[in-house]
């Protein structure tokens, strides 16, 4: 039987999810798929081998070893990535290049928005559509029971779900739901993050009156969103944010929740533009008469299930990804 190998990489839930997806299309066309504990276990094998990355890193050094099958997951812009972190060039500058060579070097690539195919063909004056498929983040499923719980729509709940990173923005978003409770007293802000202390701090100091903040476990988190109306995703303006496709957008949908997101993240815009039950942020644009639009209109349950079930359909679709991954492994006749 034919073999397909992955490495562990300390994968956090999203990042098991999205592998699962890629292995299971190798599946369905008769591979056996193998978790490695280390790259050391994969020099060890055949240079025929295929193997599916989720990093730079690890692509790059397979590829210095000869390996030809080389799968790799880009999920994100790790250069830039790096420089939010530390403020260095020449980190940035070895990065990319360390990130150029996977991206020639690899057999097949699996990008996360069109946003982030755009960018790298710009960046690095090249054009990798021909080995590229777009697969969003997503962890979730959607559910029609979270849809209709406790008549959500009625309450205006307005929810963070995530850490509390700079890039995160969450002091604009809690600046953003003070302006929103200011106009709508009945408004509630419910706040998922590890770090209670930091977002309890913030939150005070913009004097909010309504607000939650506690710490749900990933396998908890669909059934704390069923009660909410509104989710936050604001992110500046940076290739970091233009490249992504955060999965919290897909937890949101997945429990009925309407996003409220900034377009800086090109799949925002991509996803949501025909979508009625969603706030896209424009630049320079705080949503507010959007918002409260929404906040004061009679919502159907069903109506924003059906709109958010389409969207799963073209977007979220394990079984469509994983159809159009076996066409490419077909094409590529491996």
């Amino acid at each position: 039987m034919r073999k397909i190998y992955t490495i562990k990489e300390d994968k956090a839930n999203v990042q098991e999810y999205y592998v699962k997806i890629i292995l299971s299309a190798f599946e369905k066309k008769g591979f056996e798929s193998y978790i490695l504990d280390s790259i050391d276990d994969a020099y060890s094998l055949s240079k025929d081998s295929i193997i599916v990355s989720i990093s730079h890193y690890t692509t790059f050094k397979l590829a210095l070893r000869g390996f030809k099958n080389i799968f790799y997951w880009v999920q994100g812009s790790s250069p830039d990535e790096s420089f939010m972190r530390h403020h260095s060039y020449i980190r940035k500058i070895v990065i990319s290049l360390i990130e150029y060579f996977a991206l020639s070097k690899a057999r097949y690539i699996f990008m996360v928005s069109h946003g982030m195919l755009d960018y790298y063909n710009k960046k690095y004056h090249n054009d990798y559509s021909n080995k590229t498929y777009i697969m969003p983040c997503y962890n979730s499923e959607i559910k029609r029971n979270n849809f209709g719980f406790l008549n959500k729509y009625r309450k205006n709940v307005f929810c963070y779900v995530g850490g509390l990173s700079v890039w995160q923005c969450f002091s604009e978003t809690v600046a953003l739901y003070k302006q929103i409770e200011e106009m709508l007293p009945d408004a509630m802000f419910k706040v998922c993050t590890g770090d209670q202390d930091k977002a309890l701090k913030i939150i005070r100091s913009y004097d909010v009156k309504n607000y939650e903040v506690k710490y749900v476990r990933p396998e908890k988190l669909q059934s704390e969103l069923s009660s909410c109306k509104f989710g936050f995703i604001l992110r500046d303006i940076s290739p970091v944010n233009y490249v992504a496709t955060p999965t919290k957008l897909s937890n949101y949908l997945a429990s009925g929740v309407i996003p409220i997101v900034s377009d800086s993240v090109s799949f925002f815009e991509e996803i949501l533009k025909n979508t009625r039950y969603a706030v896209v942020l424009k630049k320079g644009e705080n949503g507010i008469s959007k918002i409260l639009d929404l906040s004061e209109k009679n919502i159907d349950a069903d109506d924003v299930y059906y709109e958010f079930e389409d969207l799963f359909k073209r977007f979220y679709c394990n079984e469509l990804h994983i159809t159009n991954i076996v066409n490419v492994i077909n094409k590529l006749k491996i």
